[in-house]
């Protein structure tokens, strides 16, 4: 029968349909003897082109459903490999294996798990959605809870899951919240909050997993109550989660949750402990990432909000958007670990202008700090004459506007640094503030001022200048090196704060020139880091706020220190500790 077999199919070159009917008569002839020939040849799982008319006509007849779902035959490889030929030669294979699991094709030996095991290999359309529906009210348990694992994957349909999590079947709930892993969904985050409180383990532990893998930051703390809970199926689950997240913060949760279980359950803590340190360590091991915190604020009501640039030394550029998810950062306050934080990119401006004022005199260079600018920004640069000290500002000739002229546009950071060279005279503080703010915002983009202030810097601003600038809308941004009269340096703090621009410390005037473009920067690559801190009483200090940042681009640290919870804004340094 073999020989027959492959004297039909080498003619199937040159007569398709003659051979067909060749296999026809050879299986009318002798089915058994057929099948046995025709299964040997299917169980190489590397069929050459020329028997994919073979392939086919098992197909038609229904044989090869019967064969690939009896584990007797073929193992699950290569039950796969035959499976996908099949596909690729009868695309309708995939339905043929779902009715067969409906009892409608089936026949000898048939293994319903296997053949919905093919399934979820072969398809991920929506198209089989109506008999895999069907197949959750399947006599065998186990065929439920895949299916509804395969019919949430390929709908990923909330109604879906609402329904499913009605199921009395545990299995059944705790696949239907499987296949929605990953899914950042609204509807669907509720939903898996709501399975996330299921009196079973497993359908609470894949909840659990479904908002973590969504960026829900909520989900950590919720792990970390898991972990303490007094049912042994309920902390193994939890330890299982925590590993599956790969995520080296739960090193610190799991080393305290876990100090109580027994030794059974102690051991399998301590192998993930082990699994997460070693993955510290390796992003730990690469190359670091500078974060720089520019802004720190905190209210009365303990809500803390840090605004933050982190650049990749490796990848030679600042990190935004999607490059870091709120999962990649580790939030603390006073030694103590938040669970509950946001973390939101900041929308770049299409242009950035930034105004700069800075000291007659002062000579800036670029320094060794990060300067990857994109091409769309404009520097303008001002002095401002250090002799001139307080009173009122001189009312400018004609329009602020044409006043212009007094400024140096460049596009370029090295050209900055030339720019705010030694220069002798120029107009006093106040006034410059004003004509700058004014130069900035006739150009279009995103307005930004930059005030540098150091030794020789007025004691004070006018309280009419700082009206007058607060009044602009332009983010003030304070660059503030050593020397600085403690007056002015509280002036253009609260001026930052009130403007919604962040403040730096510098050490020395050589090192400006980066943190201007520092504030350049945090228009284009920032994030918003935010959360709710302690309150333990008013006026107190809140301690220091630390921030962590693991991820494949590297390793980063960073610290601030908010002063007093009764201010509502804080000067901090800039810079990688």
């Amino acid at each position: 029968m073999l020989s027959q077999i492959h004297s039909i199919l080498k003619s199937s070159e040159r007569d398709g349909p003659q051979a067909r009917a060749g296999l026809e008569a050879l299986y009318r002839g002798s089915r058994e003897d057929f099948e046995t020939a025709a299964l040997a040849l299917a169980q190489q799982a590397s069929m050459a082109p020329a028997y994919n008319l073979l392939l086919s006509y098992l197909v038609h007849r229904g044989i090869l459903v019967r064969w690939l779902a009896n584990p007797e035959f073929f193992t699950v490889a290569q039950a796969v490999k035959t499976a996908k030929l099949a596909m690729a030669l009868e695309p309708g294979f995939d339905l043929a294996l779902a009715q067969a699991l409906l009892g409608n094709t089936a026949g000898g030996d048939f293994d319903p798990e296997r053949a919905l095991e093919l399934v979820s290999r072969l398809t991920t359309e929506a198209r089989l959605t109506p008999i895999l529906s069907q197949l959750v009210r399947h006599p065998n348990p186990r065929v439920q809870s895949k299916a509804a694992l395969l019919v949430g994957r390929v709908t990923q349909s909330p109604l879906w899951l609402d329904d499913s999590l009605r199921s009395e079947d545990p299995r059944v709930r705790a696949n239907s919240v499987e296949a929605y892993w990953g899914s950042g969904a609204v509807e669907i985050r509720g939903l898996l909050h709501q399975a996330a409180g299921d009196e079973h383990h497993r359908v609470s532990g894949n909840a659990l997993l479904g908002l973590y893998r969504s960026g829900d930051t909520g989900a950590i703390s919720l792990i970390h109550s898991m972990l303490s809970h007094p049912a042994p199926d309920f902390q193994r689950t939890a330890v299982w989660v925590a590993g599956q997240t790969n995520d080296p913060r739960f090193v610190e949760i799991l080393s305290t949750a876990t100090s109580g279980y027994g030794p059974g359950q102690r051991e399998a803590a301590e192998e993930t402990i082990a699994a997460l340190i070693s993955r510290r360590d390796e992003l730990r091991g690469r190359p670091g990432l500078r974060l720089d915190i520019l802004r720190s604020a905190e209210g009365l009501d303990g809500a803390v909000r840090l605004r933050m640039v982190c650049y990749s030394p490796s990848y030679r550029r600042w990190l935004s958007g999607s490059d870091l998810t709120a999962l990649h950062w580790v939030v603390s306050q006073a030694g103590r670990r938040i669970d509950r934080y946001q973390v939101e990119p900041v929308e770049p401006p299409a242009n950035a202008v930034i105004g700069v004022v800075a000291p007659a005199g002062m000579s800036l260079v670029a320094g060794s700090g990060p300067a990857v600018m994109g091409r769309k920004r404009l520097w303008g640069v001002l002095h401002y004459d250090v002799s001139a000290r307080g009173g009122e500002v001189p009312a400018p000739t004609g329009s602020l506007r044409q006043d212009r002229r007094n400024m140096q546009f460049t596009a370029d950071l090295a050209a900055l640094a030339h720019s705010v060279g030694p220069v002798s005279g120029g107009a006093p503080m106040g006034q410059a503030l004003l004509i700058a703010l004014e130069s900035v915002r006739g150009l279009r983009g995103s307005h930004h001022l930059a005030v540098v202030a150091g030794p020789g810097s007025p004691e004070v601003l006018t309280e009419d200048v700082l009206q007058r600038v607060a009044a602009q809308s332009v983010p003030v941004h304070s660059i503030l090196t050593d020397g600085v009269a403690p007056g002015l340096a509280r002036q253009l703090i609260e001026l930052a704060r009130r403007t919604g621009g962040t403040g730096q410390k510098v050490e020395g005037p050589e090192e400006v020139a980066a943190a201007v473009a520092l504030v350049y920067e945090s228009s284009q690559a920032a994030y918003e880091v935010s959360f709710r801190g302690e309150i333990s009483g008013e006026g107190c200090s809140p301690g220091a706020v630390e921030i962590e940042v693991y991820s494949d681009h590297g390793y980063g640290h960073a610290r601030a220190v908010l002063e007093s919870r009764q201010a509502a804004g804080s000067l901090t340094p800039a810079g990688k500790e």
